[in-house]
């Protein structure tokens, strides 16, 4: 899924979009902790850094 994501962002030309993830995309728990899953919404800033921005809304 970040592959598909960062493939598709990078043919936009700097375009701004706009991704919305459930809480098993953005949320690290308890399994995902010990299998070693990265959230889908961490893998790409690690990518491209501060262009990223992330809000989980079910906290608001």
């Amino acid at each position: 899924m970040v592959e598909n994501f960062i493939r598709e962002f990078d043919n936009l030309n700097g375009e701004k979009v706009m991704g919305i993830y459930g809480s098993a995309h953005i949320k690290t728990d308890f399994l995902g902790l010990i299998m070693r899953i990265t959230p889908m919404t961490v893998q790409p800033k690690k990518h491209y850094g501060n262009i990223i921005y992330a809000k989980q809304l079910d906290k608001l």
